[in-house]
């Protein structure tokens, strides 16, 4: 009750015990007097932020009151506008564009570690606004894992600000490096199968790590950011000498359109 009282500040939650445990991400509403659409009303009203209710909003769906209209509508209005979301999307995979092709044309020998890098980063600087997809195919599995973390609607919104966003970034290495470019192509002598399939089968572990950390009902607190840029950093290491290693199809488009409508220029220093 005293507890109720010191976050209602002393009006309005009164009977509404809060009790969150930070440590482990759980929210619970023993008991209230009032009718449930309109206890959770006073309790999100009165909290002291909005990034807080909308916190608060989300443990509360994760329990299971997914159903409760109230709730539905406060997530909706809480949640950054579309516009918003899109500008993350396209400013972090602006700067994961822009890395790879940095990395590439300079011949950078920890160019996994570095696009690892800014990946972790972006995702701990906009995962709070957009989800930080950054990945049309991140979108893709995180549409249809049937888990209402992203609707069709701002699915295919983020797809074409990512794919955007990688031609905008890979024209600007190009520009960077006298207008060389390099081209999207298997490496060390695979051929288009071996590449594809070393494709496949490292964005599958992206998109499963991303579906396993960051979009469960208990997810990996703070730690998601470097669990998904490993595997940036796992991917890049592995088939880098196969297929090049990109596990994302705004990376391979954004590498694709700068070669083909700026002319195929190319350092002769990066032709293997």
């Amino acid at each position: 009750q005293g507890e109720a009282d010191r976050v209602g500040g002393g009006g309005g939650l009164r009977g509404v015990l809060l009790l969150y445990d930070a440590q482990r991400g759980l929210l619970r509403l023993p008991r209230c007097p009032l009718a449930g659409n309109e206890a959770l009303k006073l309790l999100v009203e009165q909290l002291p932020s909005q990034a807080f209710a909308r916190e608060v909003v989300l443990s509360l769906t994760a329990l299971r009151l997914a159903s409760c209209p109230f709730l539905q509508q406060q997530l909706v209005q809480l949640s950054p506008p579309l516009i918003a979301k899109l500008a993350s999307e396209f400013i972090g995979t602006y700067v994961l564009v822009l890395t790879v092709g940095l990395n590439v044309l300079g011949g950078s020998p920890a160019g996994a570690w570095s696009i690892a890098a800014s990946l972790m980063c972006m995702i701990f600087a906009l995962g709070n606004c957009s989800g930080a997809h950054f990945n049309p195919a991140v979108t893709v599995a995180i549409m249809i894992s049937g888990r209402d973390a992203c609707s069709p609607r701002d699915g295919g919104a983020y797809i074409v600000t990512q794919l955007v966003a990688g031609v905008c970034a890979s024209y600007t290495y190009a520009a960077m490096h006298h207008g060389n470019t390099f081209a999207l192509e298997p490496a060390g002598g695979h051929n288009w199968a071996q590449a594809l399939s070393a494709e496949f089968v490292f964005t599958f572990v992206l998109c499963f790590v991303v579906l396993s950390v960051a979009t469960t009902k208990q997810g990996l607190n703070q730690y998601f950011g470097l669990a998904i840029g490993s595997c940036v950093t796992a991917g890049g290491i592995a088939i880098g000498n196969v297929s090049g290693g990109s596990l994302n199809p705004a990376v391979s488009t954004g590498i694709s359109a700068a070669r083909i409508i700026g002319g195929g220029h190319r350092s002769e220093e990066h032709t293997s």
